[in-house]
């Protein structure tokens, strides 16, 4: 809803751990590496270049894909074996924002690229949680250039 109510009508949105695109009334791309070939992750060295080409349009990729969403649910992490309960305290304690930072830490995440590089874009800045947008387990990014960004 945040998305909805917050954004431009033309703000892309790249979607993490979550495949209800539907509800969004913007563009949106599925980010998770299983469900885009289009988002050319092994072509990117650092988060700050993921974020630069979500940000830039293209004839190929016309929208600016400026937020991304985030559900911690569905995160591998949160099916650990203590996973629910580590983010249910979180919700409950409101330290999403931290067990996320934990949780996408570039140099501690496993899995798909794209967990690093998402982790790699906060660190550089070229990525910050919209603290309004995220509840209940669900991270907003919205991205943002640096003028390190290469590509």
């Amino acid at each position: 809803q945040w998305i909805n109510n917050n954004t431009e009508p033309d703000s892309g949105v790249v979607i993490y751990e979550e495949a209800r695109g539907f509800y969004l009334k913007r563009p949106y791309l599925w980010g998770n590496e299983l469900h885009s070939l289009f988002i050319p992750y092994t072509t990117f060295a650092t988060g700050e270049e993921m974020a630069h080409w979500f940000l830039t349009p293209t004839p190929e990729k016309p929208v600016r894909y400026e937020y991304a969403l985030i559900n911690l649910k569905f995160a591998p992490q949160a099916t650990s074996s203590n996973g629910p309960d580590v983010l249910k305290e979180a919700i409950k304690n409101g330290t999403v924002t931290t067990l996320f930072y934990n949780w996408y830490d570039p140099e501690k995440v496993v899995g798909e690229r794209w967990r690093k590089l998402i982790g790699e874009a906060m660190r550089s800045g070229n990525a910050i949680v919209v603290n309004d947008a995220s509840t209940r387990g669900v991270i907003v990014l919205k991205f943002l250039e640096t003028s390190k960004a290469v590509k």
